[in-house]
């Protein structure tokens, strides 16, 4: 399985914690495994960015809370 960097936001601000590694079929269930909740790729307002995703290539898929 590839590995993934996810970086946090808290309302979509920055946490300031390191990105963590995780091991993930795709970038959506690392963001998922770091965060611990279901999550929907993009952001339909800045408020609710929750993660950033990057494979060891520069790459990067952003997800956030689903709406509602």
């Amino acid at each position: 399985m590839p590995h993934f960097k996810v970086m946090t936001y808290d309302r979509g601000k920055w946490d300031y914690l390191e990105p963590r590694i995780v091991e993930a079929r795709n970038a959506k269930e690392a963001a998922e495994k770091v965060c611990g909740s279901p999550l929907i790729k993009g952001s339909d307002k800045p408020g609710n960015l929750r993660t950033k995703v990057w494979p060891v290539i520069p790459t990067v898929e952003w997800f956030s809370v689903p709406p509602g």
